[in-house]
């Protein structure tokens, strides 16, 4: 995937690892057995699970009656199934105004059908039941079928809501499947150029197993457009730039999501232990090296299990799982969960050796960067000792030995700044100039018998002093020569 900053940002974070369902094989491959069966939607409470025909007679016969009724006093039944309960509610809105003479009407017919059931008795006004009561049937069953198909709409829109509810989860959940193996994918490109050929052509082998699943799951390819061409791949990089300028380029159709999958082309470059380089030694950009394609894979499928060669497994795994000649039952998502997984695990490694690498080269560079500084201390100390084998001499002139001693210091101050740079340091320039003469002398010179006892006895005396006030005892002692206290002096660096 993208390797650019804004490339990993627009693939978007990396998502909380997608559940999936596992079964008790190696690796805890997200194996999906068996789908489960949808269930029958909730029936609602007010209708009883069972009841004798009697029953389901007067239930059915009195909500009849109630609608009738409602209906005569101009008031008008619905249904509602609470989606918190699964309960059918009923409610009554106001309906059109009926006259007195309906209601009177109505109310008798209702009568008369609920007295039907008199065998004909009562003279006229049993007859004038019974004779009603064939035209309150033709009504009753109106209402009837009326309220049946009030209560069944019901029932349907509350299924409809939750098979919309639960599209849109699935739909969510792949997604986010995708982000995750984006942000996966993106943050293994940041490392691709240290990343050794091994691990390389496991990632390669990977993406050609993932893609086959997505293939076999209905995925379709997609051509990228970018700068108003189709093109069936592009590269990492140019893929990346394209996103941050147009977003919708990661977008699929309404019931899709789009997965990519990437590759690595290796040929014509070489890995000299720490990158890879193109045949001159110049680093590469493995992005550029990198294609992308892409597929809209139906939500539909997602979750549907298949039956998957182990290989096939172990590849999108990068790592063997099963029986490479067995066969599995394991959904996209599933696949979806080891492809993410494998890439995980080489972002782990990838970071892992990135931070060794970082410590062995400052381990290096300070090694490195330690003799340098020995050699250029070797260099001045080298100076100094002539600078003081010279004045304890007392043949040097002192002006020429300090410009001397200053040019030999520049000369090795010089050499240390060009070896730092060359090593990939930044060295802190310094100029001695015509810089006063050291006052830290280099240890005497001269062999044990050449020096005069008197100094020795002079030095035991005054050791103990500061050494200002050895300058001043020796300089004031009447019991050393001028060559001796000049000795004695310079033994103590004064």
């Amino acid at each position: 995937m993208p390797v650019t900053n804004d490339a990993a940002s627009v693939l978007g974070q990396a998502p909380p690892d997608v559940p999936t369902q596992q079964s008790q094989t190696p690796d805890q491959i997200p194996m999906q057995v068996q789908a489960p069966q949808p269930q029958a939607p909730a029936v609602p409470s007010s209708v009883a699970p069972a009841a004798s025909p009697d029953m389901v007679h007067h239930s059915i016969l009195g909500r009849a009656v109630k609608a009738l009724y409602a209906s005569a006093h101009g008031q008008d039944t619905a249904y509602n199934v609470n989606p918190q309960t699964g309960e059918m509610e009923t409610t009554t809105t106001p309906g059109k105004p009926s006259t007195f003479f309906r209601n009177l009407v109505l109310g008798s017919l209702i009568g008369g059908a609920v007295g039907s059931s008199g065998g004909g008795k009562g003279g006229f006004m049993g007859a004038f039941s019974r004779g009603a009561a064939a035209g309150a049937e033709s009504t009753q069953a109106r209402a009837q079928q009326i309220d049946q198909q009030k209560r069944a709409q019901a029932q349907q829109q509350f299924n409809n809501q939750v098979t919309a509810r639960k599209l849109s989860d699935e739909e969510s959940t792949h997604q986010a499947t995708v982000a995750h193996i984006n942000a996966q994918i993106a943050g293994l490109h940041q490392h691709q150029s240290e990343m050794v050929q091994s691990e390389i052509d496991k990632k390669n082998a990977a993406s050609r197993a993932y893609q086959k699943t997505l293939v076999d799951s209905g995925g379709k390819p997609v051509k990228i457009t970018i700068g108003g061409n189709p093109l069936d791949t592009v590269s990492a990089d140019q893929f990346g730039a394209a996103v941050v300028k147009d977003p919708s380029l990661l977008n699929a159709p309404d019931g899709y999501a789009r997965h990519f999958v990437d590759t690595t082309d290796l040929s014509e470059l070489h890995f000299d232990g720490g990158r890879w380089v193109d045949d001159s030694g110049s680093p590469v950009n493995m992005s550029a090296k990198s294609s992308i394609r892409a597929y809209d894979v139906p939500t539909a499928t997602f979750k549907q299990p298949s039956q998957v060669s182990g290989k096939t497994i172990n590849a999108a795994r990068g790592a063997k799982i099963v029986d490479d000649n067995k066969t599995y039952s394991v959904s996209p998502e599933g696949m979806s969960s080891l492809y993410a997984l494998g890439l995980k695990d080489q972002n782990e490694r990838a970071r892992t050796a990135h931070q060794q690498a970082l410590a062995d080269k400052h381990d290096a560079n300070q090694k490195k960067f330690g003799q340098i500084e020995i050699k250029k201390q070797t260099a001045l100390s080298k100076a100094e000792h002539t600078y003081w084998t010279g004045m304890n001499s007392g043949k040097a002139d002192p002006d020429k030995a300090l410009t001397q001693l200053n040019f030999e210091k520049q000369q090795a101050q010089s050499l240390y700044e060009d070896e730092i740079r060359a090593n990939g340091g930044t060295p802190q320039h310094f100029e001695y100039g015509n810089a006063p003469a050291p006052r830290t002398q280099a240890p005497a010179t001269a062999k044990p018998s050449q020096v005069s006892p008197n100094v020795d006895r002079a030095l035991n005396l005054v050791g103990k002093l500061p050494k200002d006030q050895q300058a001043a005892q020796i300089n004031s002692s009447t019991k050393l020569t001028p060559a001796e206290k000049k000795q004695a002096l310079a033994r103590i660096g004064q």
